[in-house]
């Protein structure tokens, strides 16, 4: 109202929409709150297998993987999380794991059609059995692609995956991934 008493009706109409045009202008780099996009990569593992004498040794073994990745990235993130958050969803719907602790820093220019983004991060991993519960590891670099507005489209993202289950195994994959808002 106090600029209501300052200006007339028309110049009013600017000011808010000047004001909207700076707030809009200065969100971060990611204004959405969901971005999903499909993954498809083998992972590496080592798994401990026990001999015929009773020796516990390493065997190795590659394992596709398909699914989808979400990433929520408000500013409070999914309600159990609180934060940036990453899940990793297999192609029956399953939670495999889920990065609970994410960190993501992007660059921001005015007129660029681009950014980059940078994330580490930690969690959960689930085996596919559903018996246990893992650590996850996650660093991932990539670019986030804007409109002729400057308005986030994709993110396309190039990680590094670790995880596994004590006295269990564990497995490494590079996947690379296009998100897409939701």
């Amino acid at each position: 109202m106090f600029l209501k008493r300052l200006l007339p009706d028309s110049l009013l109409l600017i000011a808010v929409c000047l004001l909207l045009t700076i707030a809009w202008v200065n969100s971060p780099a990611l204004a959405y709150e969901t971005w999903v996009g499909p993954y498809s990569f083998t992972s590496k593992g080592t798994v401990l297998i026990e001999d015929a004498k009773g020796n516990v040794k390493f065997s190795t073994y590659s394992l596709a993987n398909i699914g989808r990745v979400e990433l929520y990235v408000d500013e409070n993130g999914p309600a159990y999380v609180g934060g940036y958050c990453m899940k990793f969803i297999d192609s029956s719907g399953v939670t495999r794991g889920r990065i609970k602790s994410l960190v993501l820093i992007t660059t921001w220019t005015f007129k660029g059609k681009s950014e980059k983004i940078m994330a580490v991060g930690v969690g959960e991993y689930f085996d596919p059995e559903g018996d246990y519960i893992g650590d996850g590891y996650i660093e991932a670099t990539g670019t986030i692609k804007k409109n002729a507005y400057g308005i986030p489209i994709s993110i396309t993202l190039t990680m590094k995956v670790s995880a596994g289950i004590n006295n269990y195994y564990i497995f490494t994959g590079s996947p690379k991934v296009t998100l897409t808002p939701q």
